[in-house]
């Protein structure tokens, strides 16, 4: 594989995404080419055009410099006020939203301005800055433009002498500078119209059909961050509005210091109103912008390191893949191109390696665990790719790993198979890379056939459960569970789950929807993990399983998952959970609360400051009330009157709700029992409450349910009435798990 004749970043990007660039047609009409306009602005003195001259200076600063410039209603050369313009301060808050002329500082310095168009530059120069410095204004940096072609050397000479004569930062921007910037970010039209040059220079896009939606959206999202966002105030769902922006900025290639300009306000967002994921991300995208749009490997380093920084201690591999396509553009610039050696030396090579390895040891996350060990051969490959023998391994090593991933969710299947198969042009002629290409595309096959029969599955199973078939639909949708848990069809296997959850608490089977709800509810933790987004099916998960916790009688669990899901709500602006929803799970754990065994609701106690921060007031009142504070609960109510109090929490606790609330579950004992009953036997398992025999209570309960739900339909019957599963903890035992069965007449 040649490296050196590899085509351009951006050109070899194109070629293999061009759907990422814009495929719009630019033309030109008329000229204006650069000697043209050198020429005119050279000539601005004889034409009289000082005022336009300072007006064009002060639209280009406000596009390459700072935003916040003063418009200058003095005389020409500054007037009274020593400057041509100046910046107004501008909180940090708004600052945020800026996307051209963004500095640091810009917004709380003063900063002057001082615009010229006489030859005689230098004295100029310092005649303005003496001025300037002289008004006592507290100004920190001065700019002198001219329109004057100023050689380098005496440009820094006098920058230099002035800053440290007036002990204030002096910038001389010259005629070179200003056509750089005109011409290098395509802004022609601010020379033309200020300065009213008179040509027929036009540029015009035409907007192919997908740059025309790309556009359309850019622009619905650019009036939503100027009209709806408080940049004081920005939630983490609209965090993902501003690299959107950044995004199709960068497909639409509008020019280069505005986009730039969009990635760095969403990077200072990020950092300021978003999650880790969201920082991460924006610092992905800019870095693959600076390298592959703006071909800045210096750009791309800056933000590679970013990243570096923010994830060294992560245990999360699909950052770390994330960043190891990253590494690869850093080992080819820095190494391979160069010819350099010491890679393997690298402090950012060798702990990015040491980090994937410890991940790939945790097999108790063994998707992650797996992604891992994918990252690790990824880098391999480029460390090794002139080793025929290492190369070979290396495939077979990634054969291996896809074989362990086969049946796991969060193993990244189509990934692997489209990064295999954009190297067929440079490895086909390994035998391991060619019987790695063998099985994986006999995967997708079988697992497109797959998907594709279990969505057909899954239909019938819904039909079935519409007409109230519920066992027939439990049998044709838990068909469908393990051909659809598979990344690629992350949707299905949610929305299959949801529904058999529903099915299962249909036929009072809660246990077993428990279980669902909650691969639900991994699975869409997870994509927060990987991708940094809430999806609303995740509140809607959460929401479920705090319903379902207090169907069961687990007050304290529902309780978690119900804070769990106002969060996560809140955090994404969803309107899934709304007031009725609320006012529903409120009075449903009032009605448990009221019908609790006296002698038990002391253990709940601690629960009031919970149930009043979540705006439960009618389970804070029973609560209250049940637990003897009859004076809070007429101040709460504003009633005095205790016998009506008496009668209405009576007849509430009386009336059928229409909700299925058990008895309450004591969640404090240090041996506790639960109850369930399966196919007419009752099941009753005690166990020590901690971790993790509740955990083992659980899996029981749900696997008994899940795994017997249809088993009627089977002629399956159970022959006991009871059975009595024990869980006894022995701390010094060298057995981790043993079991005795035994039969009582």
């Amino acid at each position: 594989m040649d490296i050196q004749h590899l085509p351009s970043p951006k050109q070899f990007l194109k070629n293999r995404r061009p759907e990422q660039f814009s495929t719009s047609e630019e033309k030109t009409i008329g000229q204006l080419d650069r000697v043209h306009l050198e020429n005119y602005l050279v000539s601005l003195n004889t034409k009289s055009k000082e005022l336009q001259f300072e007006t064009f200076a002060k639209e280009l600063c406000q596009k390459i410099i700072c935003p916040n410039l003063l418009e200058q209603t003095g005389p020409v050369a500054g007037g009274d006020g020593k400057t041509d313009t100046q910046t107004f301060p501008v909180s940090e808050q708004n600052k945020l939203l800026w996307y051209v002329g963004v500095n640091d500082n810009a917004n709380n310095e003063r900063w002057a301005f001082a615009v010229s168009t006489q030859k005689s530059w230098k004295s100029k120069c310092k005649t303005d800055v003496k001025k300037i410095v002289e008004t006592e204004r507290g100004y920190t940096k001065v700019f002198c433009i001219t329109n004057q072609l100023i050689k380098a050397n005496q440009r820094s000479a006098l920058e230099d002498e002035l800053s440290k004569h007036y002990n204030i930062q002096v910038c001389i921007l010259d005629l070179s500078w200003i056509l750089d910037e005109i011409y290098k970010n395509k802004l022609e039209n601010i020379a033309i119209e200020t300065l009213q040059i008179s040509t027929s220079f036009k540029r015009e896009v035409k907007l192919s059909e997908d740059d025309y939606s790309k556009k359309q959206r850019f622009d619905e999202l650019e009036c939503q961050i100027n009209s709806e966002i408080k940049p004081d105030n920005i939630s983490h769902n609209q965090v993902g509005i501003f690299l959107e922006v950044a995004n199709l900025s960068k497909q639409l290639e509008q020019p280069v210091f505005q986009t730039q300009g969009y990635y760095d306000r969403a990077v200072n967002i990020a950092k300021r109103f978003g999650t880790t994921n969201q920082l991460f991300n924006a610092y992905y995208s800019y870095a693959r912008a600076s390298y592959y749009w703006f071909e800045d490997f210096d750009l791309f380093k800056n933000n590679f390191i970013s990243i570096y920084e923010l994830i060294t201690e992560s245990s999360n591999s699909i950052l770390w893949d994330d960043f190891v396509t990253l590494l690869t553009i850093y080992i080819t610039e820095t190494y391979i191109k160069t010819n350099k050696e010491g890679i393997q030396d690298d402090s950012i090579v060798a702990h990015t390696i040491h980090q994937l390895k410890d991940i790939s040891k945790d097999k108790s996350r063994p998707s992650n665990s797996l992604q891992a060990e994918l990252s690790l051969t990824r880098i391999e490959l480029i460390l090794f790719f002139q080793d025929y023998e290492k190369m070979n391994e290396i495939f077979y090593r990634i054969l291996s790993i896809c074989e362990d991933g086969e049946y796991l969710v969060g193993f990244p299947f189509e990934n692997v198979y489209g990064y295999i198969n954009e190297l067929d042009n440079f490895f086909s002629k390994y035998t391991g890379y060619q019987a790695l290409q063998d099985y994986l595309t006999e995967q997708s096959i079988k697992r497109y056939g797959d998907t594709k029969v279990s969505r057909l599955t899954l239909e019938r199973g819904l039909r079935q459960a519409e007409k109230k078939n519920y066992y027939r639909a439990i049998q044709l949708i838990g068909k469908t569970l393990a051909p659809l848990n598979k990344e690629e069809s992350i949707e299905d296997v949610t929305f299959a789950n949801m529904a058999l959850a529903t099915i299962y608490t249909q036929v009072d089977l809660h246990w077993a929807a428990r279980g669902s709800l909650l691969i639900v509810s991994s699975l869409l933790t997870n994509y927060f993990h990987k991708h940094g987004v809430i999806l609303s099916k995740a509140v809607e998960a959460y929401f479920s399983l705090a319903w379902n916790e207090l169907v069961l009688g687990r007050i304290t669990q529902s309780l978690t998952w119900y804070e769990t899901a106002l969060l996560s709500s809140q955090a994404i602006s969803s309107e899934f959970i709304d007031e009725d929803k609320i006012e529903n799970f409120d009075g449903c754990l009032a009605h448990l609360l009221l019908n609790c065994d006296l002698k038990n609701i002391q253990e709940l106690e601690y629960l009031v400051e919970s149930l009043e921060a979540f705006g439960l007031f009618y389970s804070k009142v029973a609560l209250l009330y049940v637990l003897g504070y009859e004076d809070e609960v007429k101040k709460l109510l504003d009633c005095d009157d205790e016998k009506r109090i008496l009668q209405s929490m009576v007849d509430f606790r009386d009336s059928d709700i229409g909700h299925p609330s058990s008895k309450l579950l004591l969640s404090t004992p240090k041996y506790i029992s639960y109850s369930s009953k399966v196919l007419g036997c009752e099941v009753k398992v005690s166990f020590p409450n901690k971790t993790p025999f509740i955990e083992l209570a659980e899996a029981i309960y749900t696997s008994l349910e899940s795994f017997l739900a249809t088993a009627l339909t089977d002629g399956i019957y159970a022959k006991i009435p009871i059975i009595y599963i024990d869980i006894s903890s022995f701390e010094d035992s060298d057995t981790l798990l043993s079991h005795e069965f035994s039969v009582q007449d």
